[in-house]
């Protein structure tokens, strides 16, 4: 689970170093894990949950709650906590993990991150702690380089050697065509000898859907050994995702995740989390819940092993909302101009293309009570009295009205 989890939140780091967050609506707040057995669900047993800032510009904590061990009936109680720290641009910069042990937390890993000037994550570091020594060790660390279209082109993993110094040991390849990643390729660095290691090939539909992946080992030469299918319905949601392993020459089935519940309301694009699942990352659509299984090579038949259930803040920000007598709402909406956090209690922030032009507050006689007379990151409104207020953005060539809640 632990190793999971860090992989998690670093591919989501990496995806939200290229993405404004200003372009997410919705946040992931927690996922419930519940043990299948005797073909009926039990009771909860895991829970991983996040919690964010006011404006939901930062996550400031994410815990897993799991039961005691031995203890099926006992409360669940919280296993690891991990915190964050940011730099001026609300980019991870950190993020430390403590495990709760016998009664107290202690150090459990420390990532660090580390990006260019386009935002870009460059390099990513891992410290394991040690508790005998009573310090962090280095654990591994990786480096990516990328295109002009922002797309990774390599990641470099390094391990510590004599834990005093780095060595650099594999880098994964990606190769793109038409937009769409084709395989990522594993080698030995070349001071390491540079011979081919593993590589995964991408395979989509005429829709551009990823339909399969192909993990390979090299071995003098390409030999297949697991693969991974996805199905979809007509609403481009994943229906099924389903794991072989290649055994004696045959294709042996291994796991199969299978999305029960979507929010058609909300897109997979506009969610923000640090514990989606992975799996469920192809999905138009929010995955709200899902089964997972094993196959049973006994009885060659799938056996449910847990029910997830993910809960999520939907429409926290970029939401649009329209304003009593102005008719320009839909093509405000439209044209991607959205106001957010939206209720407030300090600031606000305008999603726009434009780059000069002047904001007003008004109140709902239409007395002007906030002017600033020019386009920034965030605008300050904590001085003003809790109410309703329109928020108008004038430009050169057009006038957009939005309603804006302040607590």
């Amino acid at each position: 689970m632990k190793k999971y989890l860090s992989v998690v939140i670093l591919l989501t780091i990496i995806l939200n170093a290229q993405t404004n967050k200003k372009d997410y609506k919705n946040f992931f707040i927690k996922k419930e894990i519940y043990h299948h057995s005797f073909e009926k669900l039990g009771r909860i047993y895991s829970v991983d949950e996040c919690r964010y800032d006011e404006e939901y510009n930062k996550v400031l904590l994410c815990q897993t709650k799991s039961l005691e061990k031995g203890k099926v009936n006992g409360e669940l109680y919280v296993q690891f906590k991990e915190s964050f720290k940011y730099d001026d641009e609300n980019r991870i910069i950190e993020k430390e993990r403590e495990e709760f042990f016998q009664d107290h937390f202690r150090n459990d890993d420390k990532e660090s991150y580390s990006y260019d000037d386009k935002g870009n994550l460059i390099e990513s570091v891992e410290l394991n702690w040690n508790p005998d020594l009573n310090r962090y060790e280095k654990l591994e660390k990786h480096n990516y380089t990328y295109n002009n279209k922002g797309e990774v082109l390599t990641d470099k993993m390094t391990r510590p050697y004599n834990n005093d110094t780095w060595r650099e040991l594999f880098v994964d390849t990606y190769n793109y065509d038409g937009g769409l990643l084709r395989s990522v390729t594993r080698k030995y660095v070349e001071t390491e000898g540079g011979a081919y290691l593993q590589r995964t090939l991408y395979s989509y539909d005429e829709r551009g859907r990823q339909i399969k992946e192909l993990l390979e080992k090299f071995n003098g030469d390409w030999q297949t050994f697991s693969k991974y299918e996805i199905t979809y319905d007509d609403n481009d949601n994943v229906t099924s995702k389903i794991s072989h392993l290649y055994i004696d020459g045959k294709w042996v089935p291994n796991f199969r995740y299978e999305p029960t519940e979507h929010n058609t309301k909300y897109l997979t694009k506009d969610t923000y989390s640090l514990a989606r699942p992975l799996d469920l990352f192809l999905s138009k659509n929010v995955v709200t819940a899902y089964d997972y299984f094993q196959f049973d090579g006994t009885t060659q038949k799938w056996k449910q092993i847990t029910r997830n259930n993910l809960i999520y803040d939907f429409n926290v920000k970029n939401t649009v909302v329209e304003v009593p007598g102005t008719g320009n709402q839909n093509e405000t909406e439209k044209e991607g101009i959205n106001i957010y956090p939206n209720p407030t209690t300090k600031f606000f922030s305008i999603s726009t293309d434009e780059t000069d032009g002047v904001v007003e507050v008004h109140d709902l006689s239409g007395r002007m009570v906030k002017t600033f007379s020019y386009l920034r990151d965030s605008y300050d409104v904590t001085n003003l009295t809790p109410g309703i207020y329109i928020v108008v953005l004038k430009t050169k060539d057009t006038q957009k009205e939005f309603k804006l809640i302040k607590k």
